[in-house]
């Protein structure tokens, strides 16, 4: 483990070409810290560990982009999306990957897939830097990509706001209508 996070620092302390082991380094990263162990005093190195190896993936990914190694620099990214899938900026950088081997049909699809997890999950679009990449392409549902980014650019409402106005859900209103 020692070594691995000596490994995640030095791809991460600066602009260096990307390691010969890219392979050996993204499939270290993969691995959990004590998986199996349900301690809760783990829980902290756990999330330090899986911060350092998200960070680590996505600066591998970004050095393979600029090298144009492009499969490895997937294979980087996409080990960050499946440590935490909300994380936009592992999903930009597989977006970026895809952009830049010309596979804009991939970049749209990741892009929708990536949309619709958050509406799912989260009930939020992605950031206006995930929609500048796509920017300038003639699809994505018609006219409402373009429109989207046409739009003027309004404040979100805090997580705790939307959550409040859904608070009690259907069964509450129900419950209330029954009486």
């Amino acid at each position: 483990m020692l070594r691995s996070r000596d490994a995640a620092r030095q791809i991460m302390d600066g602009p260096a070409p990307p390691p010969a082991d890219s392979e050996t380094l993204i499939e270290e990263f993969t691995r959990e810290l004590l998986p199996g162990w349900p301690d809760e005093w783990l829980y902290s190195d756990r999330e330090r560990w899986d911060q350092m190896r998200l960070y680590a993936l996505e600066s591998l990914a970004q050095r393979l982009l600029t090298a144009q190694q492009y499969l490895p620099a997937l294979q980087a990214a996409l080990a960050a999306t499946a440590i935490d899938a909300i994380r936009e900026t592992a999903q930009r950088t597989v977006i970026e990957i895809h952009l830049a081997e010309g596979n804009v049909a991939n970049a749209v699809r990741c892009y929708q897939q990536y949309e619709a997890y958050l509406q799912r999950e989260l009930g939020v679009s992605p950031s206006p830097q995930m929609t500048d990449l796509l920017e300038g392409l003639p699809c994505l549902n018609g006219d409402r990509l373009r429109k989207q980014l046409s739009a003027p650019k309004q404040a979100a409402a805090p997580v705790s706001d939307r959550l409040r106005g859904q608070a009690g859900g259907p069964r509450a209103r129900r419950g209330r209508n029954a009486s």
